[in-house]
């Protein structure tokens, strides 16, 4: 079969080209999300060669040369743990070093090329009828290691970045008033996508020769790979710093600092305390005293006005340990920091909402800033959280109770 190259292998080219390129920008731009960077790297690189592996198979090259056949089929073993590894190196505040715990994620690979070592000695000609072979798909080979193991693994590694990434949206509310742009939807909508091509794996193994299209089910995938090598470059190296200039104790969970009316010994266990601060050193009746003051403190400098406020800039105002802020917002008002602030803000909003100016009413975003909101989807968003109600919504039923009135 002599090899042949479309418009359809250019394609698959050019994504592989631009992975290549994405990896060398992310390893010479030097940032503080350079270890994440690694990990994502790797990922592109891994993708990359999925896409050479796809252009080899499309032009039919493998039946020129065979020898190179199944070389990349232990790196579907990879995808999974690297891409949990650069979702971990984001959402952790510490530093994801490779280490020897690192290397037990390695197993699988390893293992499968142990089992494939007969392939890789197999002749030229053996090789050609394994190709044969492959492509018409059968339960038997769904079940080979090379390919219900990697299935199994990726929904596994899937499931417990999802997870690592909800705990990111906890924490980073506990410790930023503005999460819009260290949220990691993009993160999340990724793993999404890595989702879908799961299922359109599946789809590609299971049940597309059904219908006589492997071929045709094996390029959408990886043409959908080609949008991914985009989306990871893009959003990777314009993704910001999100736990850079947090207080050593933040990172690394170190106890807080005692105050001078603090006991040695821990608390009982309260209703209505959060677990995680049930070894803490603040007494119920220190805890109502900082809330006292910390309510002074909005309301006579109103720091919520700050857009970038932290906890840690919030906690060196009052002249305590961030851990000791979160915990007096957690314990005694049931909320987590980011829901603290927004409800100054938008009770701020609402008072500029319910006044005019000169008989002129002010722009919505506008009120949005001036109250300490960075974006207006940030500021409705949390509008409709604390009052059930739009800010026209609200602007609008204070103007008919300021008309009867």
């Amino acid at each position: 079969m002599n090899p042949s190259i479309d418009l359809a292998a250019t394609l698959l080219l050019v994504g592989s080209a631009q992975a290549f390129f994405f990896v060398l920008a992310l390893l010479t731009t030097r940032t503080e999300n350079y270890n994440a960077n690694r990990y994502l790297a790797v990922f592109l690189v891994l993708l990359g060669i999925t896409l050479i592996d796809e252009f080899m198979t499309w032009t039919h090259y493998y039946h020129s040369y065979p020898h190179l056949l199944g070389l990349i089929w232990p790196t579907n073993y990879l995808y999974a743990p690297v891409a949990y590894f650069y979702v971990k190196s984001l959402t952790s505040r510490h530093k994801i070093r490779p280490g020897k715990r690192m290397l037990l994620h390695l197993i699988p690979f390893v293992l499968d090329i142990l089992y494939n070592l007969p392939k890789y000695l197999m002749t030229a000609d053996q090789k050609v009828e394994l190709m044969f072979r492959s492509e018409r798909v059968s339960i038997a080979h769904f079940l080979e290691p090379d390919t219900l193991g990697p299935i199994i693994q990726m929904l596994f590694y899937l499931i417990i970045s999802l997870h690592l990434l909800n705990g990111h949206a906890r924490s980073i509310k506990d410790t930023y008033s503005s999460i819009e742009h260290i949220n990691l939807i993009w993160l999340r909508n990724l793993l999404i996508a890595l989702f879908a091509l799961w299922c359109m794996y599946l789809f590609a193994e299971l049940i597309s020769p059904l219908f006589g299209i492997v071929f045709q089910a094996w390029y959408a995938l990886h043409v959908i790979v080609v949008v991914v090598i985009f989306a990871l470059g893009y959003f990777g190296l314009r993704q910001p710093v999100i736990f850079a200039g947090m207080p050593v104790h933040i990172k690394e969970g170190a106890q807080p600092v005692n105050l001078g009316n603090e006991t040695e010994h821990s608390t009982p266990k309260k209703p209505g305390i959060s677990e995680k601060y049930r070894k803490s050193t603040l007494d119920e009746a220190l805890r109502e005293a900082i809330l006292e003051e910390l309510r002074g403190l909005m309301a006579a400098k109103r720091p919520y006005l700050e857009g970038e406020l932290t906890l840690h800039k919030l906690a060196d105002m009052m002249g305590i340990s961030p851990n000791q802020l979160s915990e007096v917002i957690n314990a005694n008002l049931s909320m987590n920091f980011f829901d603290f602030v927004n409800a100054y803000r938008v009770e701020e909003a609402k008072r500029k909402l319910a006044i005019e100016t000169k008989g002129r009413m002010q722009n919505i975003l506008t009120i949005a800033l001036e109250a300490g909101f960075n974006s207006k989807s940030a500021f409705y968003t949390a509008f409709k959280k604390h009052t059930d109600m739009t800010p026209s919504q609200f602007r609008k039923a204070a103007s008919e109770l300021s008309d009867t009135a």
